[in-house]
């Protein structure tokens, strides 16, 4: 029976190993979170700090805001490239990591990786085993997460900050993920175009910055 079991799945191309997991996939979710969202947080801050108002400017926004959109969809594509997910599951999961990305909420980045590898995974298993396969496996990998959704991804995303020590989930990731990421972004801009140029947007960021350590500061003293 395990030997049967054993060749279903090599057959079927899943391997169950940390590598698979922990490091080729979330790896490869890496570089579809940069080409989504990062770039187009980069593209947007060029955008807002060259030429505010003027047509590049208003174009570099409408670039940006159209790379920030597909953030879920890019990295569930990447996550299945990764696990060599066949086309047909590889397509559909871009419906996966959008809703995931979506409903998620502060936490979309990692409710997309745990969601789009477990559906990845079921949808090799079904993937050509039936004669209308495609309508069964589209199906079965946009179906299968919605049914685990509502108890799923917050287990994911609560477990997940609770191991790091966030103890208040939804503050705390609500005012630093959106830091982070600017300022990565910011970054970058500066590297390119130069810190003269970007300069326009430090007073912004900084502003947020400090409003984010003065709720977190309020709240913890408030704690004690």
């Amino acid at each position: 029976m395990n030997n049967e079991k054993e060749s279903f799945l090599k057959r079927k191309n899943v391997i169950i190993s940390f590598k698979r997991y922990g490091i080729d996939a979330m790896g490869s979710m890496a570089l579809g979170l940069f080409a989504s969202l990062l770039i187009g947080t980069i593209i947007n801050t060029i955008g807002q700090n060259i030429c505010p108002g003027s047509f590049v400017s208003e174009k570099l926004l409408e670039i940006g805001g159209y790379a920030t959109s597909v953030t879920g969809a890019a990295m569930a594509l990447a996550i299945g490239y990764a696990l060599q997910a066949p086309p047909l599951v590889m397509y559909s999961l871009c419906a996966v990591g959008a809703a995931c990305n979506a409903i998620g909420g502060s936490g979309g980045p990692l409710a997309v990786f745990f969601v789009a590898v477990l559906t990845c995974e079921i949808g090799k298993l079904v993937s050509k085993e039936t004669k209308i396969d495609i309508i069964v496996t589209p199906a079965v990998t946009v179906i299968v997460p919605r049914l685990r959704q509502n108890k799923k991804v917050p287990f994911v995303r609560k477990g997940i900050f609770l191991a790091v020590g966030w103890f208040n989930m939804n503050d705390n990731a609500a005012v630093f993920y959106p830091i982070l990421r600017d300022r990565f972004a910011k970054r970058v801009a500066v590297g390119i175009f130069g810190r003269d140029i970007i300069q326009a947007g430090r007073t912004q960021s900084d502003a947020v910055y400090a409003a984010a350590f003065q709720k977190t500061g309020n709240r913890c003293g408030a704690g004690g």
